[in-house]
């Protein structure tokens, strides 16, 4: 759980994804795009100076970040193949991959299908291969599969399904 005392860059070290909900939030916040100020600044300031420092109430700020932090600690395998479909990137193998769900993602995410949950990283990739969306091209390059067809996870499925939601 964050407190008052987390220091910023701390915490978009481990969570990559909460600097843009910052910014997003609080336009004030627009600094943790600038590398100087944020590999400088960042470093020492905390929750509870990066809150008086924008005029944000600190308890609603810890609210808010541990809130986003925590749904985005197990997400649904389709973000990942969303994530891909938009930036229509392939990776040089599965520690290119890896390395970059825990950036876009953080550190601590973890994955759910409809079949299965818990999956870190590594796991989301081998899950993702097994079940035909993403494929290793001859050039050893990973990818959406272009045979890869997603289900709605609101809706019903015809596979079936070892637990709820």
């Amino acid at each position: 759980m964050i407190t008052k005392n987390d220091k910023i860059a701390d915490i978009i070290k481990r969570y990559p994804f909460m600097k843009q909900r910052m910014i997003d939030r609080n336009k004030m916040f627009a600094n943790l795009n600038n590398p100087l100020i944020f590999n400088s600044v960042g470093k020492i300031a905390r929750i509870k100076d990066i809150a008086a420092m924008s005029g944000e109430d600190l308890e609603n700020l810890l609210s808010y970040i541990n809130e986003e932090i925590e749904k985005m600690k197990e997400l649904h395998i389709h973000d990942v193949l969303r994530m891909m479909i938009e930036t229509q990137k392939t990776y040089d193998g599965k520690a290119d991959f890896v390395q970059d769900i825990k950036e876009k993602f953080g550190e601590d995410v973890r994955f759910h299908a409809c079949s299965d949950g818990g999956m870190d990283a590594d796991a989301a990739y081998d899950f993702l291969i097994r079940r035909g969306k993403i494929s290793i091209n001859p050039q050893q390059n990973v990818g959406i599969d272009p045979n890869m067809t997603m289900c709605d996870e609101n809706a019903p499925h015809d596979h079936h399904h070892d637990h709820d939601h």
